[in-house]
């Protein structure tokens, strides 16, 4: 953290430098948490960041739960976060409630987009009783990992014509054609490409313009944020 908190500002950063400014963020953070949610929220995006945190001076894995909210007019809003050991129901369910506390309206809400992690699919369930869309882009990198690498290139572009197809209709036939072109050669990609087909595709009933969020790779690496 230091190395690049040294490169952003062009000097020399200490560990205790990085403590004052930390203190000196802090209540300003504690602040944001609790302000009210912008009205309007239809879309909202979870996912998981795993971080290396210093608790007694070692470094421990932990999982930064992160909310994203899109809008009508396609603009996102970051709208909460939660830090713990490990991505649990329990731990999602925190999150979910903190965001329905600050104001996330259930009416106005009309997909949650997440992967398929069981702790998301509970509180989702539980706790908002919408649709839930799966995110594409997780699917594809975990079917990437079954495939040969010289193969990755034209497999990956078929796979792509599945699931970034400009209808349902056509995804399938697509879905269709991956299947005679690679089914015995990747099995077991194949079998991962077409699973729980329905959760992957709830998008193509959704207006085009949103259609980038649950095809988007990193939508909490992108901006701008309002």
């Amino acid at each position: 953290m230091a190395a690049g908190l040294n490169e952003a500002f062009g000097t020399k950063m200490t560990a205790n430098h990085i403590s004052q400014m930390t203190n000196a963020l802090e209540p300003t953070l504690r602040e944001w948490e609790k302000k009210p949610l912008p009205a309007g929220i239809q879309y909202l995006y979870l996912d998981a960041l795993y971080l290396t945190v210093k608790r007694q001076e070692c470094g421990v894995k932990q999982a930064l739960l992160v909310a994203i909210g899109v809008d009508g007019q396609l603009k996102r809003h970051f709208l909460g976060f939660l830090l713990g050991d490990r991505e649990s129901e329990a731990s999602w369910t925190a999150l979910v409630e903190d965001l329905l506390k600050r104001g996330l309206d259930r009416q106005a809400l009309r997909m949650v987009v997440s992967d398929a992690h069981g702790g998301i699919l509970a509180a989702v369930k539980n706790r908002l009783g919408v649709t839930h869309q799966l995110c594409v882009v997780h699917k594809m990198k975990n079917v990437r990992f079954r495939v040969a690498w010289k193969d990755q290139k034209a497999f990956m572009a078929d796979f792509k014509a599945v699931y970034w197809a400009a209808s349902r209709e056509e995804a399938l036939v697509a879905l269709g054609s991956l299947k005679a072109k690679w089914s015995k050669t990747y099995p077991k990609a194949m079998e991962m490409t077409g699973e729980n087909f329905e959760a992957y595709t709830r998008f193509f009933g959704e207006d085009p313009k949103f259609w980038l969020i649950p095809r988007s790779s990193n939508l909490i690496g992108q901006g701008p944020f309002f």
